[in-house]
């Protein structure tokens, strides 16, 4: 079994509001129970999420420019603000 890295980090959010402001412990409690829960479920459901993650993955870049050859495009749209201006 390997220990995620979310629990050591819930016990550290823990102390230090344990340190800090103790009238808030049940409130930071009570969060830190919620997230992890949350978490746990994430992982038991981790083989259907990683299908999600693929549908809703960005696209990949393609690359336009060619780093070895000169390119010339076409100019798609021209503004003349005024005749002191070039665009």
């Amino acid at each position: 079994m390997v220990i995620d890295l979310t629990y050591p980090l819930a016990l550290l959010v823990l102390a230090g509001v344990a340190a800090t402001n103790m009238a808030s412990l049940p409130y930071a409690t009570g969060l830190v129970v919620v997230l992890l829960a949350i978490n746990s479920f994430r992982t038991s459901m981790l083989p259907a999420l990683e299908t999600i993650d693929v549908l809703l993955e960005k696209p990949k870049l393609r690359k336009v420019l060619k780093t070895d050859a000169y390119q010339n495009f076409e100019l798609a749209e021209k503004n003349v603000i005024s005749h002191n201006t070039a665009s």
